[in-house]
């Protein structure tokens, strides 16, 4: 099924969730963290985005526009999905964290994309396949894992499926099978989409994945000599002083206190009754973690501090405009461990406690501050990649590898330029450009697949702070006419591993130039209560397959 749908509550809330057939063992991690970058990509922020016409609008992708209703609606299918996937309710709490909401939005979006398509191309689930799974979600049935026997009888056992759906998950039965539709139209999506692709596409995939190299890296550091850092001081003061201006961040920092807290968070708009009450539980946390002892506050963060302060231990960097009382600690009592809790006191975000765990002086570095003039020259020379002698070494290094790559000059080369050489062990020409040793290098990757035993070494590329020379050790590949033989079994393999991110893929493609639209500064103002948490949904009719 579509996994952002079926994640966001695991992943943001910080839930663990059972793993889908989707995320089973062998899943490739690049290529997941390859999706995630896709669906950042399809998300632009409102206060960097266009202005919407409708100032009711809170989210856009394409033509699919929702608003306050849609998105309380959106959050409502959010909870039932989670329940569904595990058994119970899902942490509505986590939802005053902005970062979820954006989440959720991001998936509302995508899901009504993905109805509208499924509706473009006729997709319906079969009646029989649909009922069946709504009898096995009302008898309590885990959604992705196979029925037990006792949900089976149990489903067997039901009369009316609707008000069984309704007492399960709190919500309309039109809402719960408008769930259920989701599930299915992004299966059937899925497999449309697989079945559109055409057999050269699988091949080539068959011969990538079957493609291996092995390759001997010699990587150079991009690293100035002592003359080119002294000649860029004598004739570039100009550049070195407007990168001294242009990066003060690097060069002037504040005095810092690293403090540990427990936020007990409040509305802005929260009446007085609302704060008295929170700051009365800020109370009974403060005097909880100190009868604790020392560990008491970072398990008391842990269970009790809003999401996002538990995911981090509650620790902050702050200045001294930010928490003044943080600065009244003697750092040199903090060697000998934390500093005491603090009182309770008020936060811009409700009430918090905290102790102090270190401070930092300010630092302030000069640009006539001869350290200073060699570090900006340096990376300088480092961004216009101006290393004459680390790029005469490269060049070296390359003549080598193609006239002895086993002989002693290569060797000696290595060793007295304090160079990295490696042999990597065998990779395919498939799924995330990543090379052995180095990492992700798509520009070095392509380089070296396109190695023949003709043409064994690369030119010299740059990859972040080295410049790196491959050669070619061994290469494996499929005979021309072995395609045949393989096709059927391969073809079920390779569909198998691209449907979890097909329909992902296709929203990239289908958003392209339309990118998401989500108005964080009011997906963040609203409220609780605006959000439908705590009151009944709205009523409505009963959802079908078409």
């Amino acid at each position: 099924m579509f996994r952002g749908l079926a994640l966001f509550f695991c992943v943001s809330a910080g839930v663990g969730c059972t793993p889908s057939a989707d995320d089973a063992p062998g899943a490739s991690a690049a290529a997941d963290r390859a999706d995630a970058r896709a669906r950042d990509a399809r998300l632009r922020d409102a206060r960097t985005g266009p202005v919407a016409r409708d100032p009711n609008t809170l989210g856009r992708a394409g033509p699919v526009i929702l608003d306050v209703a849609g998105f309380r609606e959106a959050v409502d299918e959010a909870r039932i999905l989670q329940q569904w996937r595990r058994g119970e309710p899902a942490p509505l709490e986590a939802l005053k964290d902005v970062g979820l909401r954006r989440r959720v939005m991001t998936q509302a979006l995508e899901t009504r994309v993905i109805r509208r398509e499924a509706a473009r191309r006729g997709l319906a689930p079969q009646a029989e396949r649909f009922e069946e799974m709504m009898r096995l979600a009302a008898a309590g049935h885990r959604l992705e894992l196979p029925p037990s026997p006792e949900v089976m009888a149990s489903a067997a056992a039901l009369g009316a499926v609707d008000p069984a759906l309704e007492a399960r998950f709190g919500a309309p039965a039109e809402r719960i099978r408008r769930v259920g539709l989701d599930v299915l139209e992004a299966e059937l999506l899925a497999d449309a989409l697989l079945a559109e692709v055409d057999e050269a596409t699988v091949e080539a995939a068959w011969r990538a994945t079957n493609t291996r190299i092995t390759v001997d890296l010699v990587r150079v550091p991009r690293v100035p000599t002592s003359a080119e850092i002294d000649r860029a001081i004598a004739e570039r003061q100009p550049a070195i002083s407007a990168f001294f201006q242009e990066n003060q961040r690097l060069y002037r920092v504040a005095e810092r206190a690293f403090v540990r807290r427990l936020l007990v968070p409040v509305a802005p708009d929260a009446d007085d009754e609302t704060r008295a009450a929170a700051r009365a539980r800020a109370e009974a946390l403060r005097a909880a973690a100190v009868a604790a002892g020392p560990a008491g506050l970072e398990a008391l963060i842990r269970r009790e501090a809003p999401p996002r302060e538990a995911r981090r231990g509650g620790r902050m960097t702050v200045g001294r405009a930010q928490l003044p009382a943080a600065f009244e600690v003697d750092p040199a009592s903090l060697k000998a461990g934390p500093g005491p809790l603090s009182a309770v006191e008020a936060a811009p975000e409700g009430w918090h406690f905290y102790r102090v765990e270190g401070r930092a002086p300010a630092v302030e570095r000069r640009l006539d501050d001869p350290r200073v003039q060699r570090e900006i020259a340096a990376e300088l020379l480092r961004s216009d990649d101006a290393l004459p002698d680390a790029r005469r070494t490269a060049g070296r290094v390359r003549q080598l590898l193609q006239q002895n790559p086993d002989g002693p000059a290569l060797k000696a080369l290595v060793e007295s330029a304090r160079l990295r050489r490696a042999t990597t062990e065998p990779f395919a020409a498939v799924g995330a450009k990543v090379v052995p040793v180095v990492g992700l290098a798509p520009e070095l990757f392509d380089a070296l697949f396109a190695l023949t035993p003709a043409s064994p070494v690369t030119g010299v590329l740059t990859v972040r702070q080295h410049y790196v020379v491959g050669r070619l050790v061994e290469r494996t590949a499929p005979e021309p006419g072995a395609w045949p033989a393989a096709r059927d079994r391969f073809t079920a393999q390779w569909k198998a591993r691209q449907r979890p991110r097909v329909v992902d893929a296709w929203l990239t493609r289908r958003l392209d130039g339309r990118p998401m639209w989500i108005d964080s500064a009011r997906l963040e103002a609203l409220t609780m209560a605006d959000l439908g948490v705590g009151s009944p949904a709205a009523d409505g009719g009963t959802a079908q397959p078409r």
